[in-house]
């Protein structure tokens, strides 16, 4: 089923255990995902991220290319179980970053010859913007998610974004400290 769902949601990924019967099959929590997964994620980025387990926690590292802005980034949980990555890469403006004058309009990629131009009486000139030869760098909004085997301290939890890389640390809970709450008896 994990693998029919990673083909349906390609931006998420469930790290949690696979059944080895039946009976753990039944009894296997449901990915709590799936369950505010009602929209289309057609047109939405999926960027490489890296999630690696220690005793203690885990590390997710991303690449997210031009993402210098931490406020483009946004992380939130679900149900303690379930890490949201969303956020936007942005396209750069060359002119700005080069400090070049702006130009203006685009040149067509077809040419108009002088004297038919000339005849219709407009310019065989045409305004120019730049041209793109290659495109393979991705921008637009993204969205990620990852479910953890167990619950996690989301309390604990610390993001840092350098140099394109953001890398988020979870802590797992300790066994025996769980979400087991004392309540008082009035």
């Amino acid at each position: 089923m994990d693998a029919f769902n990673c083909l349906i949601h390609p931006h998420h990924a469930s790290l949690m255990e696979p059944p080895h019967s039946l009976k753990s099959f039944l009894l296997r929590p449901a990915d709590p995902y799936y369950a505010i997964d009602g929209h289309s994620h057609r047109g939405l980025l999926t960027p490489k991220f890296n999630v690696t387990e220690t005793a203690g926690a885990f590390f997710v590292e991303g690449e997210l290319p031009g993402v210098q802005n931490k406020g483009s980034v946004s992380v939130e949980w679900l149900a303690n179980r379930t890490l949201i990555i969303r956020g936007k890469i942005p396209e750069n403006d060359l002119e700005a970053e080069w400090g070049l004058e702006p130009t203006e309009g685009a040149a067509d990629d077809q040419a108009v010859p002088a004297s038919a131009a000339d005849k219709a009486g407009k310019s065989a000139v045409k305004d120019k913007k730049p041209r793109r030869w290659l495109s393979e760098r991705h921008y637009g909004e993204f969205e990620r998610s990852f479910t953890f085997s167990h619950e996690v301290k989301t309390a604990g939890m610390k993001a840092k974004l350098e140099n394109g890389v953001l890398g988020i640390m979870v802590p797992k809970i300790s066994p025996g400290e769980g979400s087991v709450h004392k309540i008082t008896v009035e």
